[in-house]
């Protein structure tokens, strides 16, 4: 490796194809048993934080559409609650002017209840 970069020339397409096994060889040739163990470690490790992430991504986007799913029904359910506060208002008001009528009613019947 550090040959051709000593010579000035090299091509770019060859550099690219070569550099995988030039690690390798690097790695191999130069490299303890502890360090290529220490290295396959590093790359499972790698390779299980990858898989978990998307697992963690997937994960999310499922509780993100439970919890959009949630809110659109609680909406739903706000609304329905609405209507019938609104129903039971205008049942009260209803209620309240037959009251109010009764009430007139009554004191418009007392005087002529006690005259008699």
């Amino acid at each position: 490796m550090f040959e051709i970069l000593a010579s000035g020339h090299h091509s770019n397409s060859e550099d690219l194809t070569d550099i995988p096994l030039r690690l390798a060889d690097l790695l191999f040739n130069q490299a303890s048993l502890l360090e290529i163990v220490l290295v396959g470690m590093l790359v499972a490790l790698a390779w299980y934080i990858h898989i978990e992430g998307k697992d963690a991504k997937k994960e999310r986007s499922q509780n993100q559409e439970k919890f959009e799913s949630l809110i659109i029904r609680q909406q739903d359910t706000t609304v329905g609650m609405a209507s019938d506060i609104s129903g039971i208002h205008a049942r009260l008001d209803n209620i309240e002017r037959e009251i109010e009528s009764q009430k007139e009613y009554i004191f418009k019947e007392i005087p002529k209840l006690i005259k008699t």
